[in-house]
């Protein structure tokens, strides 16, 4: 049995880690605010199209400081403005030999992570390709059946038990040594989405069938496309083509999670999409007006606190 620890208790990590918990995995969780009393008092609730299942009595906790044991591998999968106060927790874990498996939005991979632990600790970049939301406290809601990770290489000894296990719980765990392109790949679509959805207010099933926002989403996609190749990175005008081809086939009435925060009056991570494509692109001279329009009209909402 392995052990893991899921950092952060929101949708994606709340997800994964009930789904490991429940196919027998040793599973922890560190979470804060009500998703953290509600799994206290009532367990996890997940609810999608594979049906109900409920991990009743979940290890839930304010701080790795409480984990009655060492995990072998931790996913952090907090919100990226959450990284630095997270890693700080995550450190004396991190020191013992925990393996730390990133899974923030964006293409920063493990950097900010190690450059919060500011010591020798073991981090790999990954991503989460997992669709769901906090319904409400203690209850997540997930609009596929499939979920499923990406990640750098992983020490010898915990890959394969980690592969299995996520296969026992009907996740993929794909492992790649090329992580810095599977970030990019993925952030084609991931920054058009949470820009587009946002913006316009409106689910996919609104943006990528009506002919003038999909016509922007595939421009923000070649933007992107754009500043990768110009950061060294081999992205072209198939995965380009591949990006679009994922928008148009996500579930009508799914928006980015960056909505649902937008929406809630919460901070967002635009700063790490849009405002990442926009910085990046400024440093090599190249025009992208999709994300910079979108970083700047949603930048005003990126500490919360608006409706």
């Amino acid at each position: 049995m392995i052990r893991v620890l899921v950092q952060g208790a929101g949708a994606v990590g709340g997800l994964i880690g009930a789904r490991l918990a429940l196919a027998g995995a040793e599973v922890a969780f560190v979470g804060r605010g009500r998703q953290l009393a509600a799994m206290r008092e009532g367990g996890l609730r997940l609810d999608g199209p594979r049906g109900e299942a409920v991990l009743e009595r979940p290890l839930a906790f304010a701080s790795a400081a409480e984990l009655p044991w060492v995990p072998e591998v931790c996913f952090l999968a907090v919100k990226t403005y959450d990284v630095a106060g997270a890693a700080a927790d995550l450190a004396p874990v991190a020191a013992r030999g925990t393996t730390i498996v990133t899974l923030q939005n964006g293409i920063g991979g493990a950097a900010p992570v190690l450059d919060a632990l500011l010591g020798e600790a073991r981090v790999v970049a990954g991503l989460a390709f997992v669709s769901a939301v906090i319904e409400r406290p203690g209850c997540i809601r997930y609009t596929s059946a499939m979920s499923s990770v990406v990640s750098a290489p992983l020490p010898e000894g915990i890959e394969a038990r980690l592969v299995a296990a996520m296969a026992a719980a009907g996740m993929e765990l794909r492992i790649e040594p090329d992580i810095r392109r599977a970030l990019w790949r993925k952030f084609l679509a991931l920054a058009t989405n949470a820009a587009l959805t946002a913006l316009a207010r409106a689910p996919a099933g609104i943006v990528y069938q009506d002919p003038a926002l999909l016509a922007l989403a595939a421009r923000a996609i070649a933007e992107v496309g754009q500043v990768a190749r110009a950061e060294g990175v081999a992205i072209g005008a198939e995965e380009e083509a591949e990006a679009l081809a994922l928008l148009r086939s996500f579930p009508p009435g799914m928006y980015a999670s960056m909505y649902h925060d937008l929406a809630a009056g919460r901070r967002l991570e635009v700063a790490w999409l849009s405002g990442e494509v926009a910085r990046l692109a400024a440093r090599h001279g190249i025009d992208v007006p999709v994300h910079a329009t979108a970083w700047a009209c949603l930048k005003p909402h990126a500490e919360g606190g608006r409706p």
